[in-house]
């Protein structure tokens, strides 16, 4: 608290699994992470009723390591878990940050919980996960898909759109919109698709750029994007 008093702390972890962001809203923590190694009958990471009470299962090419599902927790503030639930049909992750390979796939505005997620398609064509009537209904490219979802704090889906690019996401000071960025090589295969005339800096410039855009927070609309660098 804040006198310093220890109130309360617990292991969360299975088979190999990770944690790679935490963040408070108003009434909980929200807890985002990897479960690798887990089968189709592993639901640690997800309760029942939750969106996805179990992990994928899939593995990349008859590799039982590489099974890899991420997941989203709700902890009430006095350490009782409220509810969690897994996110990923085949294999998913955490988005890691080109520049930093740090993870910054998670925000909290509220109650609710918005994250990254990075897909990797193992059986060609994978069937899209997004919701109708959002930004990107289905892939862009068969090049590890990223999607952003909101999940609201009753651990129900609202929405997921599949992303032209995302590696860390952000929030504005007033949260009315979400902030991503990432970084951009030059042969991404929608460079033209990124930008517009009321684009800062409109064209890529060069080996590799910061792209940065805001995106609405019912995952319809990009608001705003710009490159932003040179060679």
């Amino acid at each position: 608290d804040t006198n310093g008093k220890h109130l309360w702390s617990s292991f969360y972890v299975k088979d190999d699994s990770r944690i790679t962001a935490i963040e408070a809203g108003h009434n909980a923590l929200f807890v985002y992470g990897e479960h690798m190694g887990g089968n189709s009958k592993s639901n640690y990471f997800g309760t029942k009723n939750s969106h996805q009470q179990y992990a994928s299962g899939v593995m990349m090419w008859g590799q039982p390591n590489s099974t890899s599902t991420s997941f989203l927790s709700k902890f009430n503030f006095d350490g009782t878990r409220a509810w969690s639930t897994y996110f990923g049909e085949e294999i998913s992750k955490s988005v890691y940050n080109d520049a930093t390979n740090n993870a910054k796939s998670l925000k909290v505005i509220g109650d609710d919980a918005y994250f990254l997620t990075k897909h990797t398609i193992v059986n060609s064509p994978a069937p899209s996960i997004a919701t109708n009537n959002v930004f990107l209904t289905s892939p862009p490219s068969n090049l590890d898909p990223v999607t952003l979802t909101k999940i609201n704090g009753s651990g129900k889906r609202e929405w997921t759109t599949y992303l032209f690019a995302g590696e860390t996401l952000s929030k504005t000071i007033s949260e009315n919109e979400l902030h991503l960025s990432a970084v951009i090589e030059n042969n991404h295969p929608n460079l033209s698709l990124l930008t517009d005339s009321q684009s800062y800096q409109r064209q890529h410039n060069g080996l590799k750029d910061v792209y940065s855009y805001t995106m609405s927070l019912d995952g319809k609309k990009v608001n705003y994007a710009s490159f932003y660098g040179f060679e």
